[in-house]
C-alpha cells in the first residue's frame, strides 16, 4: 500500500448545482450565528480554530484502488488515538467533515479534543475507486478499511500515544464498523451512530424508497457512473432532519450528496436482518448514538437503544446515548455539538487500561 497526493476535490461539487457557493456560504453563516448563542453548537463550532490540521489523503489498495480521506491532527502534542470515520448510504465523508458547516465537524472536533481522525470516502463513493457495482460487497468495503489502517498504524507520521484505533461509523457505516471490529483485532473500540438492530416505526424500508439510479438523477447527469449506482430522489433528504435542523445545511446535505452500489455493500441487511449478525461477537467496548426522533429506529422514549444491548453479550463494556429532538443525520442538526462532546467524552473515559484490557 502506498500513499498518493488526493486526486479529486471534495466534496465533489456537481456542475448540475450552480447555486451551490451561494447555498453553502449562507449554511456556513447559519451555523456561525448559531454557534454564538448555542452551547453545545458552540462547542463544536470553535473545534480546531488554530489548534487542528486537515489534510486530504489517498491511499491504494486492493487492485490499485483510491481509498480517499481527510485526516485531522491536533497541531501540538502527539494524538491520544485514531477514530476512523465511516460515512452512511449516499453520503460521503463530508457527513463527518462538513465543509459547508464547520461548525458541525465531527472529524475536526475530534481532533481538537486531541484525537486524530480520518474520515474516509468508502468504496464506491465519493473521491475513492468507483468499481463495478456488484464487486462493491460488505467484504470488499471491510478490506478496503482495513487495508487504510493498517497503513495508518504502520505510518510513523500517524503515530498515537496509545497506539489505539477507534472505529465510528453512521447509518449504514456502522453494520461496517460492527463487521471489521468484528473480525479485526486492531479495533480497540466501537461507535455507532443513527443504527440499532431493533426497528422504529418508519423502519428501513422508508429508506429504500428514497432511491433511484444514480444515471437517473441530474446531478450526475455529468458524471461517469457506473450501472447499478444509486442516490437519493432530488428534494427527499429533508427526511433526515427534524424541523428544527436548519433549511441551508439540509439544501447543502442535498447538493453534496452522493452515490451508494446497488446490493448490501457495506452488510446492513446482513447485520440487521441476516441470520448471524456479528455484534454478538464484539469483544471491545461498544458506544451505541441514536436521535431521539430518528423514526427508521426510534417509536416514543426509544426503547428500541435500551434493547440494543443485548445484541452485543460480548462486549467489554456497552454504552447507549439517545440524543434528543435529533433525527436520523446526527451530525447535520442543531444538536451536533452534544453529539460530538458525548463521543468525545465517552472515548476521554476509555483509559489505555480498559481498552487493553478489552483485548
Amino acid at each position: 500500500m502506498t500513499h498518493r497526493p488526493h486526486a479529486r476535490p471534495v466534496p465533489r461539487v456537481h456542475r448540475s448545482f450552480p447555486h451551490l457557493p451561494a447555498v453553502l456560504a449562507a449554511a456556513g453563516a447559519l451555523v456561525a450565528a448559531t454557534s454564538a448563542v448555542t452551547p453545545a453548537a458552540g462547542a463544536a463550532g470553535t473545534a480546531g480554530a488554530g489548534r487542528v490540521s486537515c489534510r486530504e489523503v489517498t491511499y491504494t489498495v486492493d487492485a490499485r484502488q483510491p481509498i480517499a480521506g481527510t485526516l485531522c491532527r491536533p497541531d501540538r502534542g502527539r494524538p491520544t488515538a485514531t477514530v476512523t470515520l465511516l460515512h452512511g448510504d449516499a453520503y460521503n465523508r463530508s457527513y463527518w467533515t462538513t465543509p459547508y458547516a464547520p461548525a458541525y465537524s465531527t472529524a475536526r472536533h475530534l481532533a481538537d479534543r486531541g484525537y486524530q481522525s480520518i474520515a474516509l470516502d468508502l468504496l464506491g463513493t465519493g473521491a475513492s475507486a468507483l468499481p463495478s457495482a456488484a464487486s462493491v460487497t460488505a467484504a470488499a468495503s471491510a478490506a478496503a478499511v482495513e487495508q487504510v489502517l493498517s497503513h495508518i498504524t504502520a505510518d510513523p507520521r500517524y503515530a498515537t500515544t496509545s497506539r489505539r484505533m477507534i472505529l465510528a461509523g453512521h447509518s449504514s457505516g456502522s453494520p461496517l464498523a460492527i463487521r471489521i471490529a468484528a473480525t479485526s483485532a486492531d479495533i480497540d473500540a466501537l461507535v455507532t451512530t443513527g443504527f440499532l438492530h431493533t426497528p422504529g416505526p418508519d423502519g428501513e424500508e422508508e429508506f429504500t424508497t428514497l432511491l433511484h439510479p444514480a444515471a437517473e438523477d441530474p446531478a450526475f447527469a455529468d458524471e461517469p457512473i457506473p450501472d447499478g449506482y444509486l442516490t437519493t430522489r432530488p428534494g427527499t433528504r429533508s427526511a433526515w432532519y427534524t424541523a428544527t435542523a436548519s433549511p441551508q445545511v439540509i439544501a447543502a446535505d442535498e447538493a453534496t450528496k452522493d452515490v451508494v452500489p446497488d446490493g448490501d455493500p457495506r452488510g446492513y441487511a446482513a447485520e440487521a436482518f441476516g441470520p448471524a449478525p456479528l455484534a454478538p461477537t464484539v469483544t471491545v467496548p461498544v458506544l451505541a448514538m441514536v436521535g431521539a426522533q430518528d423514526g427508521y429506529y426510534c417509536s416514543q422514549g426509544c426503547p428500541q437503544a435500551a434493547a440494543e444491548a443485548d445484541w452485543y453479550p460480548a462486549a467489554s463494556h456497552f454504552t447507549t446515548r439517545v440524543v434528543p429532538d435529533t433525527d436520523h443525520a446526527m451530525a447535520l442538526h442543531p444538536t451536533a455539538g452534544e453529539t460530538t462532546q458525548a463521543l468525545a467524552a465517552w472515548l476521554d473515559q476509555l483509559s489505555c487500561h480498559q481498552l487493553a484490557a478489552a483485548n
